[in-house]
């Protein structure tokens, strides 16, 4: 991965400060369609600080496994029987990517498949000793950050604006896979 200057950030946020000072003007005439470009802007600083934030996380991992590798680790590390169909419910992603990312976590020895006795249709996963010592690198990074955010999130937001923010984000991550699809 290619390190980004610090100049280059300020680059970055000066783009962003300047933008939001261009729309000033433009949201005290409109009301109501005026909040759409710093919606968009903020979405996109948004984006670019939870890169950083994951690029931070993912120091002192590693480096053979990517984010949705150790996702699926942790999944796997924290449910006492599981299969693919249930691990890709568990982690909203697809079989055929669930599989995928199996494939590879299985190839690099992390988790190993078996089947009980007398039920040859089920494949079951489990961490191996590799698989445990990854699961507990980031086993606590994860459980604090769920902890940190849900406290944050409370102690901003009421249920209401909570229910709202979820209905948001549904609809953009829908419309996102829709554009996806089109490309």
């Amino acid at each position: 991965m290619k390190k980004i200057s610090s100049k280059v950030i300020k680059k970055f946020f000066n783009l962003i400060e300047d933008s939001k000072e261009f729309y000033k003007d433009f949201l005290k005439s409109d009301r109501g369609e005026g909040y759409i470009p710093e919606i968009y802007l903020e979405m996109q600083e948004f984006v670019y600080a939870n890169d950083k934030y994951m690029s931070s996380l993912k120091e002192g991992l590693n480096g053979e496994l990517n984010f949705a590798d150790y996702n699926h680790i942790y999944c796997i590390g924290s449910s006492e029987k599981i299969n693919i169909t249930q691990l890709s419910k568990k982690i909203k992603n697809s079989k055929g990517y669930t599989s995928k990312v199996i494939k590879k976590l299985l190839m690099l020895r992390y988790i190993r498949t078996y089947q009980e006795e007398g039920n040859k249709k089920d494949v079951y996963i489990e961490l191996t000793k590799n698989g445990r010592i990854a699961y507990e690198e980031i086993c606590d990074k994860i459980e604090n950050i769920e902890k940190d955010f849900y406290q944050f999130l409370w102690k901003n937001f009421s249920e209401e604006e909570l229910k709202f923010l979820y209905s948001f984000f549904i609809k953009i991550n829908k419309f996102q896979n829709e554009q996806i699809t089109k490309l």
